[in-house]
């Protein structure tokens, strides 16, 4: 038997290669940034007052800064609709009647 020599042509694509690498690596830097992330924003801390998450507190804190801001507006808004409902109820005006029977007498 005899040695033949087939001639074989490899075509790479260095291009296609690298960008599939990049595309790769940034993937795995998203996934690792993302995961980063997630541990930091509710990593549980448990403590003798209970269990406490950073974005849980930041949220409360959140809230509680905007209505305390926002306090007298709130209040003003609530007592408006309160008294708005309850001059639509049957009660409200029959004793607004009375009242105003008395006072006219």
């Amino acid at each position: 038997m005899g040695a033949y020599s087939i001639p074989v042509v490899i075509g790479i694509d260095e291009e296609k290669i690298a960008q599939e690498v990049q595309k790769n690596v940034e993937d795995r830097v998203v996934e690792y940034i993302s995961n980063e992330i997630k541990e930091i924003m509710f990593y549980k801390n448990r403590s003798y007052y209970g269990v406490e998450q950073p974005l849980d507190t930041m949220v409360k804190s959140y809230i509680e800064k905007a209505v305390d801001d926002n306090k007298e507006q709130i209040i003003e808004l609530a007592a408006e609709k309160l008294a708005d409902k309850l001059s639509r109820t049957k009660a409200v005006r029959e004793r607004a009647a009375a009242v105003a029977n008395d006072i006219l007498g």
